[in-house]
């Protein structure tokens, strides 16, 4: 859970099961995407790839792994949301099961912090994910600094308000049922805590206080 298409396309290359650079092709390519699991999908190229087990022969093609797991997360994301639901709001949900899956390391906390990502939505504040403004720099940091929240991409959601275009990564089974079905919470806040879980604020005060304690903690 919560690869990016680059990492998965890598991971089938190593295997030696992909080329990489087709791999990619194959899934920004609206006719092959549209044709294989619908025209709602045609125009993003990640988060429906869905993290399973899944069994291939050496001869695979790309179309197929492709074909097979998009057919899946299909299954899958059908499966939890409503059949009336329209295409837009479908898109919405896997951005932001895209994100929560990110985010959030312990199970239990993903329709927590998918509750805080709708509610900072429904007052206009921008979502603040440092997991975006990973993506938006094409790479992992261990530590984000200032000057790294200032990258101008739409993906950027420190600079910008709403959801970005597209999801970040491919989200899991929990990481889309959160996105569904969020926790109704109060908190607008949350900061990440050595082991992984996060202590959670209703106030910006509350969360200038968690992030010091989670600095102390870091520096013990």
């Amino acid at each position: 859970e919560g690869l990016t298409a680059q990492e998965i396309a890598d991971l089938f290359s190593k295997k030696g099961l992909a080329d990489r650079e087709r791999f990619l092709k194959l899934l920004k390519d609206p006719q092959f995407i549209g044709g294989l699991i619908g025209e709602e999908w045609k125009t993003i190229s990640e988060g429906y790839l869905f993290p399973d087990t899944y069994d291939f022969s050496l001869d695979v093609t790309e179309e197929e792994i492709i074909a097979k797991m998009a057919k899946r997360f299909l299954e899958v994301f059908e499966s939890e949301v409503d059949g009336a639901t329209s295409s837009r709001r479908k898109r919405e949900l896997l951005i932001i099961a895209s994100i929560v899956e990110k985010e959030a390391k312990k199970s239990d906390e993903r329709p927590i912090i998918a509750g805080i990502f709708y509610n900072r939505l429904r007052r206009g504040y921008p979502l603040q994910s440092c997991a975006t403004v990973q993506y938006a720099l094409g790479k992992h940091k261990e530590r984000l600094y200032y000057k790294d929240l200032e990258v101008v991409s739409p993906y950027n959601t420190y600079l910008y308000s709403g959801l970005p275009p597209g999801p970040i990564a491919n989200p899991g089974l929990d990481s889309i049922r959160a996105a569904v079905s969020p926790a109704k919470v109060d908190y607008l806040y949350f900061v990440a805590k050595p082991d992984g879980s996060h202590i959670f604020s209703t106030t910006y005060q509350q969360h200038l206080i968690a992030q010091r304690k989670v600095e102390k903690e870091n520096r013990n």
